[in-house]
């Protein structure tokens, strides 16, 4: 999609919009509202009409292929704890040494990268980031630094703990530092 589920629900407790192009409502129809698009809305899938044919493969290969659920049958991750997703995953593996010497093939994917962090950078850019290079940095951060969220997703997370049955001693627990609004 053009944007992950979550960024949507990110906005949806920080109480804003979120841009047009980016998700539909439940009948079609492009909203700004974070919460039409969580009771029933899809998102846009990234690419126009090419990135829909290949999410299309996508759920083929994820979910038709294993027998998963697809759509309207997938319950929802936010509002449905009784239930399982029904999800499925696909995972392919690719023998490396059927095509090409697997040392040369780490050799042209280290001259990629290279090419890739030297090309020239975009106005207001410091660095050209690889895919997960962002998280993997992030996520180094937050280890050091603790995870910060807004006050309104730590009250989400504690009323959907308390909906899941979590025991109230476990919620009590948890040490978290709201990021200031």
């Amino acid at each position: 999609s053009v944007v992950p589920l979550g960024r949507i629900v990110a906005a949806k407790s920080k109480g804003e919009s979120i841009p047009l192009g980016w998700a539909v409502n439940r009948l079609g129809q492009a909203t700004t509202d974070p919460d039409e698009v969580i009771n029933g809305g899809n998102l846009f899938p990234v690419g126009g009409p090419k990135g829909y044919g290949i999410a299309v493969m996508i759920d083929i290969l994820s979910a038709l292929l294993s027998g998963g659920a697809i759509g309207p049958d997938i319950h929802s991750l936010y509002q449905d704890f009784n239930n399982p997703n029904d999800i499925s995953h696909f995972f392919m593996a690719i023998r490396i040494d059927a095509f090409m010497d697997p040392r040369v093939f780490r050799e042209s994917v280290d001259r990629y990268i290279q090419y890739m962090k030297n090309t020239p950078l975009a106005p207001n850019t410091n660095q050209v980031y690889l895919p997960g290079e962002i998280e993997i940095l992030n996520k180094e951060r937050n280890l050091k630094e603790g995870i910060t969220l807004p006050a309104a997703v730590v009250e989400e997370i504690v009323s959907y703990a308390k909906k899941a049955s979590v025991s109230s001693d476990l919620i009590n627990k948890l040490k978290v530092s709201p990021l200031d609004e």
